[in-house]
């Protein structure tokens, strides 16, 4: 009988369920979409339902099971990693008050505050920066906004580390989520208390840290029944979802980067010492491994983009998301591998954390569809070709900006993510960055480096190391054959990016 490793990926857009097969390294997915509620009609505010997220996360593995006609008593071990920068307190019985994404942004009328009493310093002991987003700008939201919910706050998680306690009643946590919080010192890997103190926060319970592979738990009767588990598997740490996703890649070397290409394109690069930028542009976090840290540069929203193209042409030629797909694939592959005048501008951006509050509007760029002087005009393959361009232009800046702050050359890219599965784009990010391009056999990267973590755990492996010697497997390599061939576009396009700020 096949013997599997469950990962639960909780995404900004739903939660994908994956059971690994230990012994045959095949892997089987499910997929449950989910939504944020926005209260009082407050653009600022996003908030989720923590226990309709729960329930979809458990249909998600009932499901999983289901289809795999797997047995409930071959699965060896449960990990699970969740968006960064999302959030959900609990009062002293556990019981969630508040349940916010990395999209809630209520933190921005109170990081004057965080600003006011630490000051910048707070970037060189966390590596985050700005304070909006994080946990103790969302608390002093709550602080003098509900004061009547503030007083019942006891226990500040983030996502993954509330399904954590959902699994097993265990509040436990790892140092490359807990570096998203704005309260971890990275370099000392363990928390601050003296910033909560600062804050008056200081009867806020954060959980225990632990490494990733770690045991922290047994799945618990009730939650083993939602997901038709049985009680007490093994639940085992995982980590963040961008850094446990470089598992995924392999990328635990000094100079190591990785691009986790999803929703976001986080650009990665593993550190043997953490490395603040001088000019507070990137994130330093806690990598996933001991003596490890991430320097980060994120392009932001990328393949949400591509999926936003694909809807538009969804409405018109109907059919499913694999066809429409295929369709688009075809289109950018059958426009020339070259600038051609068309660029496009919709959320990929260089990353600059001190100026954050520049917003670009989103935008195709090209010469007058119908001039006597264009020999061309654009068609919808245009727009698709320059919007896979546009993804691989700003992860060349972020590389870029990566090897200026650390002096490290880049050589190779390590690339995961469910944008792997589009050959055109695989093969435009080698000609626009000009490095090779080293793509993992596992697409789901974050859902990989849980299992990875999972293997260790319950004793597969010794240590993460000896888990990739046997568990990692590259697809294929991708050569640039013309490093010239989009100078001149990637030089345009650069120029473009700062000026379109000022529309």
């Amino acid at each position: 009988m096949a013997k599997y490793l469950l990962s639960i990926d909780a995404g900004h857009g739903g939660c994908k369920c994956v059971l690994f097969d230990v012994e045959s390294g095949k892997y089987f997915t499910s997929f449950e979409k989910w939504g944020y509620i926005t209260p009082g009609d407050d653009f600022l505010l996003k908030e989720f339902d923590p226990n309709l997220f729960f329930e979809k996360i458990c249909r998600g593995v009932k499901k999983l099971l289901k289809n795999v006609k797997a047995n409930p008593k071959d699965v060896l071990a449960i990990s699970s990693s969740s968006m960064r920068h999302s959030f959900v307190f609990l009062d002293s019985n556990g019981r969630e008050i508040y349940a916010g994404p990395n999209t809630d942004a209520r933190g921005a009328l109170y990081q004057d505050i965080i600003e006011e009493k630490i000051g910048d310093r707070i970037y060189s002991i966390t590596g985050q920066w700005p304070p909006l987003i994080f946990v103790p700008a969302r608390l002093l939201w709550f602080r003098e906004e509900e004061p009547e919910k503030f007083e019942r706050i006891r226990y500040a998680l983030a996502t993954n580390d509330w399904i954590i306690y959902r699994l097993c009643k265990t509040f436990a946590t790892e140092p490359s989520i807990a570096s998203a919080t704005l309260l971890l010192d990275i370099k000392k890997r363990a928390w601050n208390q003296e910033l909560l103190d600062l804050l008056e926060l200081s009867h806020i319970t954060l959980p225990d840290l632990h490494k990733t592979g770690d045991i922290v738990g047994e799945l618990s009767e009730d939650a083993a029944k939602k997901m038709n588990l049985k009680k007490g598997i093994p639940v085992v740490m995982g980590g963040a979802d961008s850094q446990i996703a470089m598992l995924a890649c392999s990328a635990l070397n000094n100079g190591d980067t990785a691009v986790i290409a999803g929703t976001s394109a986080p650009v990665m690069m593993s550190m043997s010492k953490p490395v603040v930028d001088e000019k507070m542009r990137t994130w330093t976090s806690c990598h996933v491994v001991k003596d490890r840290w991430v320097l980060e540069a994120n392009a932001q929203i990328t393949g949400l983009n591509y999926e936003w193209l694909k809807s538009i042409l969804k409405e018109i030629v109907g059919g499913d998301d694999k066809t429409i797909y295929k369709i688009m694939e075809e289109m950018a592959s059958s426009v020339k591998a070259a600038p051609n005048d068309v660029y496009a501008f919709l959320g990929p951006e260089i990353m600059d954390v001190s100026n954050m509050s520049i917003v670009r509007p989103g935008m195709f760029l090209f010469q007058q569809p119908s001039h006597p002087m264009n020999p061309e005009p654009p068609s919808f393959k245009h727009f698709v070709r320059s919007t896979l361009e546009n993804i691989s232009f700003a992860i060349r800046a972020n590389v870029e900006l990566l090897e200026e702050i650390t002096k490290n050359s880049v050589d190779n890219i390590y690339v995961t993510g469910g944008l792997t599965r589009n050959s055109v784009w695989l093969r435009t990010l080698a000609e626009i960055t000009g490095r090779k391009i080293l793509v993992s056999k596992v697409e789901e990267g974050t859902a990989f480096g849980c299992a990875i973590g999972a293997a260790v755990g319950i004793g597969l492996y010794e240590n993460i190391e000896e888990a990739l010697k046997n568990m990692f497997e590259l697809r294929e390599e991708i050569l640039p054959v013309d490093k010239k061939l989009y100078e001149s576009g990637y030089e345009r396009w650069k120029e473009l990016y700062y000026k379109i700020a000022d529309l």
